[in-house]
C-alpha cells in the first residue's frame, strides 16, 4: 500500500477472449484529507527500507521528459499471466497546479524490464491551462508547441489520455481525439506500475493528480476513446465526485456561518436522498430534524443553543435504493457571548490545491479555533460553471475542518460562475448554493461574534456595478451607517480584494513602472470610512501570499491607523512582491500559510504560520479607541516600529 493513500479500488475481472490480453483493472485513488492521519499512513512519502537480498529489485521508473520520479506505486495491476495481445490504458487527470507535474504508467515483464509506458507531463507549466501537455505511449511521443498549442485540456485542467495497442498499431488519444499513431510490435508484460513526477509541487501526491486509471483487455478505437472521454466528463458536469455506486457526500456537512444561539449547516449527496440531522449536548444527541423530500442539497438550522457550548451532531442520508450514508458523530462549539475570549483562524484563496487545504486544515485544527474566516476565492473559477471545483476540490480539502469549525466566508472574484458567456454575465451561483449567508443576496453584511463585529463586504466592485448599477453607492452607504452604529469593542473588515498590496503584477507591472499598490476602487469605497469610524483591522485575500501593513492613515504609516493584512496563501499559485520596497508593507511572505487570531478584551494577537507550521510573523493590536489615546498622549511614535 502506498504511504499516504487510501487502499485503491483494484478489481481484476475475467480474462478477455483469447487469453493473451490483460484482464480489466481499475484504480480510483482516494487521497486522504482527514484531519487526523492514521498512524500507519505517513503524511509524506516514506523512504522504504532496503529489500531483503532474496527479494526482486524494486522497479526503477525511467525519466519522464527529463524528470525523475518522486513517488512510485509498484504492482498497480499484477496480472495472473503474461499479456501479449491487444490492450489499452486509460488515465483521467486533474492538473490544477501551475508547476510542471507528470504521471507514468508502465507495463513490465516478469523480470521487471519495461515493455511499454504511457506518460503525461505538463511541460508548459503555467501555460498548461491553454496548451497541450507532453505525452508518451510506446514508440509515440507528443511534444507541445509553445507558440501554437494544438489541443487544450477540458475545462482548463482535465486530461483524458488513452494509449491503445491492437497487436500491430499504437494509438494515442487525448480528450477523445487521436493525436499520434504508429505501427510496431509490443513486448509481453506481467504487471503495470505507476510513478508520479511531482517534485515541483511540494506535498502533492499521485492521488492528487490522478482521478482514475483503467487497464482494458482490448484495443480502444476512436469511437471508444470518444465514448470513454464523454463518460469521464459527465461526472464533472454532474459534480458527483466520480461515478461510483456508493452514496457519498459531495458537500458538507458544512457549518456556516458561525452561530451563537443557533447553528446553520448544509450537506449535499451525489444523488437525491432524504436526510436526518441529530444533535445535542452529548453524543446521544436528543434532538432531530427529518427531511423527507429527496434532494441532493439540504439545509438545516439547529435552534435554541447556548453560547460557548459544545454540541454533538450527525447527518444521515438515504437514497431511493435504501442505501444509507452516515457522517458519523461530529462536534462544534457555539460562539461566545460578549466579554469572553475568542480564537479564530483565517485562510484565503483555497483554490486549486486540496492537498494544501488539507495540510493547513490539520494545522488549524490542532489549535481548535472557534471559527474560521475564508477570505474569498474558495475555488478558482471565472471561466464557466464551476460546481465541480466545490465538490471535487474545496469540500474534499476543507470539508473535514468546516464540518467541525464553522466558517465565515467572503466572496472572491474566483467564486463567480459565468452563466452567460455572450453577455459576460457572472453570478455567485455555487458560492450561494453552498453557503447560508445572512445578507439576502446583497453580498455585504455585518456579523457580531463576542466582542468583535465583522463587516463582510463584496470587493468585486467593477463586476457588481456593471451588473447592478448603483451597487457601489449602496454598499458604501450601508457600510458608513453600520460602522457608525456599531458598539463592538473590535471592528474588523473582511473583503477579498486588498486595499494595499506590494504584488508585482496584479496592479500594474512592478518590473516596468510604479503600480497602484493595491486596489484603488477598494480604497475609494472603503478606506476613508475605516479611518472615520475606527476600524481596527482589514483582512483580505486575492494576492497569493502574505502582507501586513504598517498602521495606515491616508495611505501612510501613522500612529493609530488601520492595519491591513493580506492572507491569500490557502492553495492558489504563489505570487511575489514587486522588486522595490513598499511604503505601506511592514512584512511580506510568499508561500502557503494561515493566520491564527486570539482576541480578548483590549488585546488582539495574530500569528501567521506557514504550511510546515513554522511561525513567520506575529503582531498585537489594541482597539482603535485605546490606540488613539496612546497616540495623543505620545505613548507611541508617529512612525510605528516594524
Amino acid at each position: 500500500m502506498t504511504p499516504g493513500l487510501s487502499r485503491p479500488a483494484l478489481a481484476l475481472l475475467a480474462l478477455a477472449a483469447g487469453g493473451a490480453s490483460p484482464p480489466e483493472a481499475v484504480w480510483r485513488p482516494d487521497p486522504s484529507y482527514a484531519l487526523v492521519i492514521p498512524p500507519d499512513i505517513p503524511e509524506e512519502p516514506a523512504v522504504p527500507p532496503a529489500p531483503p537480498m532474496i527479494a526482486p529489485a524494486p522497479w526503477a521508473p525511467p525519466l519522464l521528459f527529463g524528470q525523475p520520479p518522486s513517488e512510485v506505486r509498484q504492482d498497480w495491476a499484477s496480472l495472473p499471466e503474461v499479456a501479449d495481445g491487444p490492450f489499452s490504458v486509460e488515465l483521467w487527470l486533474a492538473d490544477h497546479v501551475n508547476h510542471p507535474v507528470g504521471l507514468l504508467a508502465a507495463g513490465v515483464d516478469g523480470d521487471g524490464a519495461p515493455a511499454w509506458t504511457l506518460g503525461y507531463f505538463s511541460l508548459l507549466g503555467n501555460g498548461k491551462f491553454t496548451g497541450d501537455p507532453a505525452l508518451r505511449f510506446g514508440p509515440l511521443e507528443w511534444l507541445p508547441d509553445r507558440a501554437a498549442p494544438r489541443f487544450a485540456p477540458y475545462r482548463s485542467y482535465l486530461h483524458h489520455i488513452v494509449g491503445s495497442f491492437d497487436g500491430h498499431h499504437w494509438r494515442l488519444f487525448h480528450n477523445g481525439v487521436l493525436v499520434a499513431e504508429a505501427e510496431g510490435a509490443a513486448r509481453p508484460f506481467r504487471a503495470v506500475h505507476m510513478a508520479g513526477y511531482l517534485a515541483a509541487e511540494p506535498h502533492m501526491r499521485m492521488a492528487n493528480l490522478l482521478r482514475g486509471a483503467w487497464l482494458h483487455g482490448q484495443a480502444i478505437d476512436a469511437a471508444g476513446a470518444q465514448a470513454a472521454f464523454a463518460a469521464r466528463t459527465a461526472e464533472i458536469a454532474a459534480a458527483t465526485r466520480g461515478t461510483g455506486k456508493q452514496l457519498r457526500f459531495t458537500a458538507g456537512p458544512y457549518l456556516t456561518p458561525p452561530g451563537t444561539r443557533e447553528q446553520k449547516l448544509l450537506w449535499e449527496t451525489d444523488r437525491p436522498a432524504t436526510g436526518r440531522v441529530e444533535w445535542g449536548p452529548t453524543a446521544a444527541f436528543g434532538h432531530a430534524l427529518e427531511f423527507t423530500d429527496a434532494a441532493r442539497l439540504h439545509r438545516a438550522t439547529l435552534p435554541a443553543l447556548a453560547p460557548a457550548t459544545k454540541y454533538f451532531y450527525g447527518v444521515t442520508a438515504r437514497d431511493a435504493a435504501g442505501e444509507v450514508l452516515d457522517s458519523g458523530t461530529l462536534a462544534f462549539r457555539t460562539m461566545p457571548a460578549e466579554g469572553r475570549p475568542l480564537v479564530f483562524a483565517v485562510v484565503g484563496d483555497t483554490q486549486e490545491r486540496p492537498f494544501i487545504n488539507a495540510r493547513l486544515s490539520r494545522l488549524i485544527w490542532q489549535q481548535r479555533p472557534q471559527f474560521v474566516v475564508l477570505a474569498g476565492d474558495l475555488v478558482g473559477g471565472e471561466e464557466d460553471e464551476r460546481r465541480w471545483h466545490w465538490t471535487d476540490e474545496f469540500f474534499p480539502g476543507m470539508g473535514p475542518l468546516v464540518e467541525r469549525v464553522p466558517a465565515l466566508a467572503v466572496r472572491g472574484n474566483g467564486d463567480v460562475d459565468v452563466v452567460d458567456p455572450a453577455q459576460d454575465r457572472r453570478l455567485f451561483t455555487n458560492f450561494d448554493r453552498y453557503h447560508n449567508q445572512p445578507d439576502e443576496g446583497r453580498g455585504y453584511y455585518s456579523y457580531r461574534i463576542g466582542d468583535a463585529e465583522f463587516f463582510v463586504l463584496d470587493g468585486n466592485l467593477a463586476l457588481r456595478e456593471r451588473q447592478e448599477p448603483g451597487f457601489r453607492k449602496a454598499q458604501r452607504a450601508w457600510l458608513d451607517q453600520a460602522l457608525g452604529a456599531s458598539t463592538a469593542r473590535w471592528k474588523i473588515a473582511l473583503h477579498h480584494q486588498p486595499a494595499y498590496s506590494s504584488d508585482d503584477d496584479d496592479y500594474g507591472n512592478g518590473y516596468a513602472a510604479p503600480t497602484t499598490g493595491g486596489d484603488p476602487e477598494i480604497r475609494a469605497d472603503f478606506v476613508d470610512l475605516y479611518e472615520r469610524h475606527g476600524v481596527d483591522l482589514a483582512l483580505s485575500g486575492h494576492i497569493h501570499g502574505y502582507e501586513r501593513s504598517w498602521p495606515l492613515r491616508a495611505g501612510k504609516p501613522a500612529c493609530g491607523g488601520v492595519t491591513y493584512v493580506v492572507s491569500g496563501g490557502g492553495g492558489g499559485d504563489s505570487e511575489r512582491a514587486a522588486p522595490a520596497a513598499s511604503p505601506t508593507a511592514a512584512t511580506l511572505h510568499s508561500g502557503f500559510h494561515f493566520l491564527l487570531a486570539r482576541l480578548w478584551q483590549d488585546r488582539l494577537e495574530i500569528e501567521m504560520r506557514d504550511a510546515e507550521g513554522r511561525l513567520r510573523d506575529s503582531f498585537a493590536l489594541a482597539p482603535h479607541a485605546i490606540a488613539a489615546r496612546r497616540c495623543e498622549a505620545g505613548g507611541e511614535s508617529a512612525e510605528p516600529r516594524r
